[in-house]
């Protein structure tokens, strides 16, 4: 089974609207990745390994330990939040200077928001590498949130932190549960994501590009139906990166982008 190559045109029209300024960059989990034995991992799968090796043997054995929601369900419940928080926080303070070159190469591009799933700072340090000056926001899916935060610009782009931000570790989504409780809270608007955020995924002139959303996240299907609605003059764009190995799962992620109902090109 061959990967899925998109056509001139697809990527003309990608690079057109990157160069208008009318496409938002959404990253996903698997896009943050870091060399591990000459082989890169994602950063969530590479944490969710290190916390499963703290669980008791018979919890590993029962468990996907190189899922992180999973993993860390577990680990709250052996070990309690707190604990849990600072593991994740001296992981991320660990890479706290990392980045890689798909960063520096999204850097380079006149992104001026962007929405990201994971509390890194790869996509930042790349930005500053570029010059640039970006700012950085989040949400916090059980507590205060701002009805409006400052919008980014090229020269200054927005990283909003969907999933929390480790300024705040109560707003992290780490366990299965937070993730039910995530996903409760976007839809019901309880507490509602800042104004200006959903208007710019909801704007029917704007692409998304999404980058590094496997098909093993399956709230994506929920989040697309919550943030961005079917209503886009514009189609949205999927890249996804075809690992030697697992070609079927991606090419169930294409085939779910591509199968939607947002005009959503995928390819690899």
């Amino acid at each position: 089974m061959e990967c899925t190559t998109w056509s001139e045109k697809d990527w003309q029209t990608l690079l057109h609207t990157i160069r208008q300024k009318n496409c938002l960059l959404m990253l996903g989990p698997d896009a943050a990745l870091e060399s591990d034995n000459d082989r890169a991992r994602p950063l969530t799968e590479v944490l969710a390994q290190e916390l499963s090796g703290k669980l008791r043997a018979e919890v590993q054995s029962q468990i996907d330990c190189a899922n992180l929601a999973q993993v860390t369900q577990y680990y709250r419940l052996e070990a309690g939040r707190n604990d849990l928080e600072a593991e994740v926080d001296a992981f991320y303070e660990q890479r706290r200077e990392f980045s890689s070159e798909l960063h520096e190469h999204l850097a380079a591009l006149p992104f001026y928001f962007i929405i990201t799933s994971t509390p890194d700072r790869m996509l930042f340090n790349a930005l500053q590498k570029a010059r640039k000056a970006p700012m950085m926001a989040y949400y916090h899916f059980r507590g205060e949130n701002p009805e409006m935060v400052r919008m980014g610009t090229e020269e200054s782009p927005l990283i909003f932190q969907l999933y929390g931000s480790l300024e705040q570790p109560a707003s992290l989504v780490l366990t299965e549960n937070n993730l039910l409780d995530f996903l409760a809270a976007v839809i019901a608007k309880d507490p509602p994501l800042p104004h200006n955020v959903l208007s710019e995924l909801r704007d029917r002139n704007k692409s998304l590009l999404f980058l590094g959303f496997g098909f093993k996240h399956w709230y994506l299907r929920i989040l697309l139906h919550v943030l961005q609605g079917r209503d886009k003059d514009s189609r949205s764009f999927a890249l996804e990166q075809c690992v030697p190995g697992n070609v079927d799962e991606f090419q169930r992620t294409i085939l779910f982008f591509r199968m939607s109902d947002y005009k959503i090109t995928g390819s690899g």
